[in-house]
């Protein structure tokens, strides 16, 4: 793999079921196959609708490289060798600050709006919105969405064992059931 130039800053790396070795950066994402010694260089300025964005995770999902950037999704196509952008235009509303995880068939990510949750075969996206799914009264046996607030804080997300952990910074963190596919509050920790 060639050396990379000072100003590149890596965020996430992946190794995916075909042994390529994903890179993203500041400035795009690499592929290093090592089966073939291959090199690619995908920079932000050839990803159609990626111009200027940084990657921030890399996940894969039925042998299929997702990345998620501050401006959208983007789908890695084997065939063509290029990116598909889910942006504004294909159904994904807000930009992504968080990492992408992968439930099932799906990817499951926060944004401004709240959790989204993108069907990777269908490549719908269904959002649960700020006020359906995050402030709730712990102390009452029915779960009571009381106030609501903005997720544009520092969130982070994770899926273990049907259950969907969001945490945001100064609200605390939050627990659904996601194994019907929708998220069902179980708890808030603070």
């Amino acid at each position: 793999m060639p050396p990379l130039e000072k100003d590149y800053v890596l965020h996430t790396f992946l190794n995916d079921s075909n042994d390529i070795y994903w890179s993203g950066s500041n400035n795009g994402v690499f592929a290093f196959n090592t089966n073939s010694g291959s090199f690619n260089q995908f920079s932000n300025a050839s990803i159609i609708g990626l111009e200027g964005s940084e990657i921030l995770d890399i996940v894969e999902v039925n042998n299929v490289v997702w990345l998620n950037t501050d401006k959208g999704l983007a789908k890695y196509n084997k065939q063509k060798n290029n990116f598909e952008v889910y942006d504004n235009f294909k159904g994904v509303k807000s930009n992504l600050r968080n990492k992408l995880c992968v439930y099932k068939n799906s990817l499951w990510f926060m944004t401004s709006k709240g959790i989204a949750r993108l069907d990777t075969i269908t490549n719908e996206t269904t959002y649960f919105s700020v006020t359906d799914i995050s402030k709730f009264d712990t102390n009452s046996n029915e779960k009571k969405y009381n106030d609501v607030f903005n997720i544009q804080e520092p969130s982070a997300i994770n899926i273990n064992n049907n259950v969907l952990w969001v945490n945001i910074q100064t609200k605390g963190l939050f627990a659904y059931d996601i194994s019907s596919g929708i998220p069902k509050a179980i708890n808030r920790y603070r």
